[in-house]
């Protein structure tokens, strides 16, 4: 099968565990993923609401930094994603991207750094307020910044990720964006109400613009169980299918930033999900969840 994940943490978790990206004991590593006849992995470099300021650009510097080392140490198991390459088994295509554009730092002058970093999607906020936006636990509204921040980044092809935004800020992003944007791990809030999950107007106004929206694991999401089933992660899929959402619903895992299920904890675990997924989907709609939605989006938009 194919993969195509929107986002994980694994780059920030594996600094703090002093672990590799090639072999861990982590949701994600290199020698297990690679098992897929593609995969695609977006390595989001998390910035914590708890970095303002240089403090949060220099947070940036120093998991960039450990991301290129990292592929230049594992050069048989990981290059940059680009949208027409010809797919290898046992590569990971990564492709870079910012969770909490507070590393931006209010100056627009480093998006120079963040552009030449390879990055391709920044998440506007993490949970709380910044100089971008407001954050799910925040609220405050898009700022005059964060249009500038939004203009840079849609003139360099970087795509706008409303995950953690709150809803006003969300909002005020649809209504001030040029290009689809994408939300790259948030559920459904008709399944499961959190202020972290998209209400179904948000859901079809992402599924109207060509967006596309990748489906987080992170239990405290997707139930009030303890430990949910695939039927829980479900529900928030057949959700967004009723909407329209075909073309758009795709795999956002929260690999290594949240904590997952027995069900879906490890990256290995995902063949088993596609082969329930396609039970009761169907094999085209699982394709296109698993990968070809994304990758579509990418040939489209990058």
């Amino acid at each position: 099968m194919n993969f195509f994940d929107l986002h994980c943490d694994t780059v920030s978790t594996c600094i703090d565990k002093k672990q590799s990206i090639r072999d861990n004991n982590l949701d994600i590593d290199l020698t297990r993923g690679t098992n897929f006849d593609v995969w695609v992995q977006t390595y989001a470099f998390w910035i914590s609401s708890s970095f303002e300021g240089q403090e949060a650009f220099d947070n940036f510097i120093l998991q960039r930094d450990f991301f290129y080392q990292e592929l230049d140490k594992n050069k048989d198991k990981i290059e940059i994603y680009s949208k027409d390459k010809i797919f290898k088994k046992g590569i990971c295509y990564a492709i870079p991207s910012i969770e909490g554009g507070s590393c931006i730092a209010g100056d627009i002058k480093n998006m120079d750094t963040i552009k030449k970093a390879g990055v391709k999607m920044i998440t506007l906020c993490w949970n709380d307020d910044n100089d971008i936006a407001g954050g799910t636990y925040g609220k405050n509204r898009l700022t005059d910044f964060g249009k500038e921040v939004i203009k840079y980044m849609e003139k360099e092809d970087i795509l706008v990720d409303v995950s953690h935004l709150n809803t006003e800020s969300f909002w005020d992003v649809l209504n001030f964006v040029e290009k689809p944007v994408i939300a790259t791990h948030s559920n459904s809030d008709k399944i499961f109400s959190h202020k972290r999950n998209l209400n179904d107007d948000q859901i079809k106004s992402i599924i109207q613009m060509g967006g596309i929206i990748g489906v987080n694991f992170y239990k405290n999401f997707i139930s009030y169980k303890q430990d949910y089933n695939f039927d829980d992660i479900c529900f928030h899929i057949d959700n967004m299918l009723e909407l329209g959402g075909e073309n758009t619903v795709c795999m956002g895992s929260d690999f290594d930033g949240a904590d997952m299920p027995n069900c879906l904890n490890k990256i290995e675990k995902i063949e088993i999900f596609n082969s329930f997924i396609e039970e009761k989907f169907g094999k085209d709609i699982a394709k296109k969840i698993f990968f070809s939605n994304a990758q579509n989006f990418m040939f489209k938009n990058l």
